[in-house]
């Protein structure tokens, strides 16, 4: 996905994201979107267990919204995968280096996002089957 500004017709339009300083910026940027989405995520699963027993819909209702938030910040560290991969290439061999080193922390990210997401869902399974019936 490039970002750019619109320019009047017929102007070049620029890139929001230039130089390497700015990849950086947005890269913390949206790392600490990742985790404050995450750990809204993760507190609102935990908060459900408060209503387990006591009202499913309630229940139900928080369990839907953690997810949603998980899912949301699965979805940034995606996109912040997907945006460093296609930026590395207009930098120079140091800064390809110092970008093929830092997004490794999105991938982890995503994969411990993913496994929360799904052990979540597997371990509540038969409450959700029981919302149904």
């Amino acid at each position: 996905m490039n970002i750019s500004l619109k320019g009047k017709e017929g102007e070049k339009k620029t890139p929001l994201i230039v130089d390497y300083n700015q990849v950086i910026m947005f890269y913390h940027t949206v790392l600490r979107n990742m985790g404050l989405y995450t750990s809204i995520g993760v507190s609102i699963l935990v908060f459900t267990r408060l209503f387990k027993d006591k009202n499913l819909y309630l229940n139900f209702l928080f369990m839907t919204l953690g997810l949603v938030f998980l899912s949301i910040g699965s979805y940034l560290s995606y996109y912040l995968i997907d945006e460093l991969t296609s930026k590395k290439d207009r930098f120079n061999e140091n800064a390809k280096e110092h970008l093929e080193q830092i997004i490794m922390l999105p991938y982890v990210v995503l994969l411990t996002q993913i496994s929360f997401i799904t052990i979540y869902i597997a371990a509540n399974l038969p409450r959700l089957a029981s919302l149904v019936n």
